[in-house]
């Protein structure tokens, strides 16, 4: 999800995306409110805001996305967990059944204790289920699944390959093309809203301040 509006006037609606930042604005929208406000002012009159009311519209008052600290973020915490190469290389190769450690290893081209220690990340945090299993005459050994949590960044991997199949893969074409297992069609990772609307390759969309949001206490001007 991408936040839209770069200009200050939004050219389908008119609205002016961001208003003046005073005190009586900031208090009547209910933003959180953080320390260094006076110095935050001018600055926020000449950035336009991607907040907005629970309806997706315009208010004045709205502060610039930079107001809120970038660390108290969704988009950072996933990224903190699985933006590392290895780790969504290793998450990729078990959403397509390569599940046991030396089987990883061979195909990744990874060294072991790298491995072991994402393998070990992943777990921890969710993402990744070890179970045990016995190969006859052997030793017992573990291989790893994607846990729901795990199977629900598929998406998140699939929209990554669309974008790489678009952008990266030259002439030789696609290296893997997927479709759905139960009609053969090819699949799709599409952006809609909650009313069933497709919002495209520019989608323009509007963030409503979350609970769990919070203010920059440091915010300086330059």
């Amino acid at each position: 999800m991408t936040a839209s509006s770069t200009s200050d006037t939004d050219t389908r609606t008119g609205e002016v995306p961001a208003a003046d930042f005073g005190a009586s604005a900031d208090q009547e929208a209910g933003w959180p409110r953080g320390r260094g406000r006076g110095q935050r002012q001018e600055r926020a009159r000449s950035l336009p805001s991607v907040f907005g009311d629970s309806a997706g519209r315009a208010v004045p008052g709205a502060p610039p996305y930079d107001d809120f600290e970038s660390e108290a973020c969704s988009i950072a915490r996933t990224f903190a967990l699985v933006g590392e190469r290895w780790t969504l290389l290793v998450l990729r190769d078990l959403a397509n059944g390569v599940r046991r450690f030396d089987d990883l290893v061979s195909h990744l081209g990874i060294a072991r204790n790298v491995l072991s220690r994402r393998l070990a990340a992943l777990t921890e945090a969710g993402l990744v289920v070890r179970s045990a299993y016995r190969a006859e005459g052997a030793r017992e050994r573990h291989e790893y699944r994607l846990s729901k949590a795990g199977r629900e960044l598929v998406p998140i991997l699939l929209a990554t390959m669309a974008w790489g199949d678009r952008y990266l893969a030259g002439d030789e074409g696609r290296p893997v093309i997927p479709r759905h297992a139960d009609c053969g069609a090819q699949v799709r990772v599409l952006v809609t809203c909650e009313a069933g609307h497709e919002l495209g390759d520019r989608p323009r969309v509007r963030l409503e301040v979350g609970p769990g949001s919070r203010r920059r206490d440091d915010r300086t001007t330059e």
